[in-house]
């Protein structure tokens, strides 16, 4: 085993020329606060955390969790062992600070039609601890480094979708499609939430030309045809829609004036929902509750100065639909690393973008104190129910819809 020597009480320093804490092996149970702690599940590999320089963490709607591990090979000893083999397995652990379990937000969408019938989740449950991921090898990287020890690059994925991506024995699709996603799902140890869909898919085989399709290609191409998303968060597979998953994943429940995508007018429905406000809204008293506007109706929250934004968001919209909008935040850490995709946020305190939109991808670094990058959109409409501007308008005259 490598020499370490110790620094301060919880830290340690490495003969690879870091110095990390404690905490960041995976047996450790000192520092909460902590979180990092990647390990190949060797005793060769133990002790590859304190090699890391740094840990970038991704979580998207297009597929799964991706961390990305940048570490110096100390002459190159990890290489020459087959640390980084394609395909090896990792565990990837964090602290993690949930307003409620992932059992909760499960049972929530499953036994609920639609978004208003969802009880506000139990904010007094929140917990900090560990989480594990089992994680797998998807890329590796060699740069020029310290002398002559090289600088690695690993970017680790979410085992069970891997292993999906190389089952090509997929089997049958038998009646409806989100039958056969909830089973892929068992079958590799995930959750499930699944929108139902009657869409049939054929399988194409292998042939002289091609492989065969992939259980993950299959899925994806359910989903493609559906018009849904398909990915893996917190150990959970969700195959649905944007306009299905809007309104049921967040930390609050607010009253709400929402637009319906058929009318395209305002109408009341019940939103489970983060809140952000540009400018912040400051510190308020620990447990108290504030009172906020959303989309009209006055609401309480006692989380509404809980993320707080760094900069101006940024918004996009076009003539294309103007109820269509997409955006950026930057959000400080301490809370915002709770986000996941698929969470619904409203966003607050910039005229004429006030309004819902869900989470479609976050990031962040670990091993720093830069901010939470999150992405977020309106749900995608139907062509159908979009509706154009009418013809003939003056921007600013008596026609503009604006200037009404």
């Amino acid at each position: 085993m490598p020499q370490v020597s110790t620094s301060t009480d919880n830290e340690l320093v490495s003969e690879y020329g870091t110095t990390i804490r404690e905490a960041a092996y995976i047996t450790s149970n000192d520092d909460p606060t902590f979180m990092l702690g990647i390990f190949a599940p060797n005793d060769d590999a133990a002790h590859l955390a304190r090699a890391i320089q740094s840990v970038s963490v991704s979580y998207s709607m297009d597929m799964c969790p991706q961390v990305t591990v940048q570490l110096f090979d100390v002459n190159m000893k990890m290489l020459e062992n087959n640390y980084f083999n394609i395909g090896r397995g990792f565990a990837y652990k964090s602290s993690e600070r949930m307003p409620f379990s992932e059992a909760e937000f499960l049972l929530a969408l499953q036994n609920s039609p639609n978004s208003q019938t969802i009880a506000a989740p139990n904010l007094g449950e929140t917990g900090l601890g560990y989480a594990l991921r089992n994680m797998e090898l998807a890329s590796l990287s060699v740069q020029p480094g310290q002398g002559s020890s090289p600088s690695i690059t690993l970017e680790l994925r979410s085992a069970s979708i891997m292993e999906m991506k190389r089952d090509r024995q997929p089997g049958s699709i038998k009646g409806s499609g989100h039958v056969f996603v909830q089973q892929a799902a068992q079958q590799y140890g995930l959750r499930f939430y699944t929108e139902t869909t009657k869409k049939d898919k054929k399988i194409n085989k292998a042939s002289s030309d091609r492989r065969a399709d992939s259980l993950w290609d299959v899925l994806s191409s359910l989903a493609s045809e559906s018009k849904f998303s398909i990915f893996e968060v917190n150990g959970i597979l969700v195959f649905a829609s944007m306009r299905n998953l809007f309104g049921r994943w967040g930390a609050e429940q607010f009253d709400a004036n929402v637009i319906d995508e058929r009318t395209n007018q305002r109408v009341r429905r019940k939103m489970n929902s983060w809140y952000v406000h540009y400018p912040y809204l400051g510190f308020g008293q620990y447990g108290g509750f504030d009172s906020i506007n959303i989309g009209g109706i006055t609401n309480r929250s006692a989380l509404s100065r809980t993320l707080i934004p760094l900069q101006c968001p940024t918004f996009r919209r076009s003539d294309s639909d103007i109820y269509q909008v997409e955006g950026s935040l930057s959000l400080d850490r301490h809370s915002a690393m709770v986000l996941r995709p698929g969470m619904t946020i409203y966003v607050d305190g910039v005229p004429t973008f006030e309004d819902f939109y869900i989470i479609t991808d976050v990031s962040f670094e670990h091993m720093s104190t830069n901010p939470v990058q999150v992405s977020f959109r309106k749900p995608e409409r139907e062509d159908k129910y979009i509706q154009d501007l009418p013809v003939g308008l003056i921007s600013g005259g008596s026609n503009s819809v604006w200037g009404e």
